[in-house]
């Protein structure tokens, strides 16, 4: 195509509005980490704090998360729940319209996460129209549909949540209509607090106790980023029965060093800084060493005293590694984005392994032999 006799005008050096509007709304709204939260907490209540009414009365807000409501539509839709999700502590009541659950920034991966995760103390109440989608994004996913993904999430999570559905397109008007009715729903029975539902997930539901809370059991465990059981259900976080978690137990004791280690059959197995895994089946000291050209970050042991192990970041990369009862290690996996825990299922059939450097982590069926497939 040849263009003649035209001529265009250029303004603007492209470095200021609104030739170069801003575009970090999505990073900072979309995005599912806890920096808007606070932002909040840290930075703008402060800020608020720190002026006076016209009448020259002290602002204060109130720091009991019953007290507090986060909103916001669109991509704010989905900040208002990212910030009550990653800290309950703060805000407890949420109102969402519109929200972005999409991949724009892995928005789309809150359906799992929700599901996966035990309740935490949210009400929240949602509302979409029908025919919700944003012009410069349908490719990333449809908008009316990823709430309601979000919204059975919830439900099937065990929330607190309600919604009203409407006709219409990415517009905030339904929201407005019922803003009054969302906000008595959502301080229905104020200033009761709210308290975390129990889980719709049949999983959680097994291995949750009803009634009982997380509770702080130690602190001071700087570096203390193991932990393992033994057989008799006792809890370690170092190769020592000196760190041994009993009930009454407050501190860890901060002049130890430890190592990964795991238990299996009566026998102590722990990496050594040199390299390699020291099998101790007894007080007195190690048996014998195992893969001596290792260096193991974290390990898990099969039933037979097989051994699968992670080794030493290269970089943002590692890999897994199996060593058997009697033979030479194999490398199972390479180039894992920061793997950082290696655990199997109880009953031996499935490997995981967590990453550090993705929202992905890997599973891998066993085989009898100790051979992994279906990674």
């Amino acid at each position: 195509m040849r263009l003649r006799n035209k001529t265009f005008r250029i303004t603007g050096d492209g470095s200021s509005s609104p030739e170069n509007p801003r575009f970090d709304r999505s990073f900072e709204l979309d995005s599912m980490n806890d920096r808007l939260a606070l932002l909040i907490l840290q930075e703008v209540l402060p800020a608020v704090e720190r002026y006076r009414t016209p009448a020259g009365v002290p602002i204060r807000l109130s720091k009991n998360p019953d007290d507090r409501a986060v909103a916001g539509g669109s991509t704010g839709g989905i900040a208002a729940f990212t910030v009550a999700w990653e800290h309950p502590e703060a805000f407890r009541r949420v109102f969402l319209w519109i929200g972005t659950f999409v991949g724009m920034r892995h928005g789309e991966q809150y359906y799992v996460q929700v599901r996966k995760t035990e309740p935490k103390p949210l009400r929240i109440f949602m509302t979409d129209n029908a025919n919700d989608e944003w012009g410069g994004g349908p490719e990333m996913g449809d908008w009316f549909m990823s709430n309601l993904t979000m919204n059975r999430a919830l439900e099937f999570a065990g929330y607190d949540v309600d919604h009203i559905w409407g006709i219409g397109t990415h517009s905030d008007r339904l929201a407005a209509a019922i803003l009054p009715d969302a906000m008595k729903w959502l301080w229905k029975d104020w200033p009761k607090p709210l308290v975390a539902q129990p889980p719709g997930n049949p999983v959680l539901k097994q291995i949750l106790q009803p009634g009982e809370d997380w509770h702080l059991q130690l602190s001071g465990c700087d570096g203390a980023n193991v932990l393992a059981a033994n057989t008799q259900g006792e809890l370690f976080y170092g190769p020592s029965q000196q760190d041994q978690v009993t009930p009454d137990a407050k501190n860890c004791n901060p002049a130890r060093t430890h190592v990964p280690f795991a238990f299996g059959n009566g026998v102590t197995y722990v990496a050594r800084a040199e390299g390699g895994i020291e099998l101790r089946e007894s007080a007195n000291g190690a048996d014998r060493t195992v893969a001596e050209r290792l260096k193991i970050t974290t390990l898990t042991v099969r039933q037979n005293c097989d051994i699968y192990a992670l080794t030493d970041l290269q970089g943002q990369e590692n890999e897994l590694w199996f060593i058997p009862e009697d033979g030479e290690p194999k490398r199972m996996a390479a180039h894992l984005r920061h793997g950082s825990g290696v655990a199997l299922s109880p009953d031996g059939l499935w490997l995981f392994v967590s990453q550090q450097g993705t929202h992905m982590g890997m599973s891998y069926r066993v085989l009898k032999a100790g051979a992994l497939d279906a990674g």
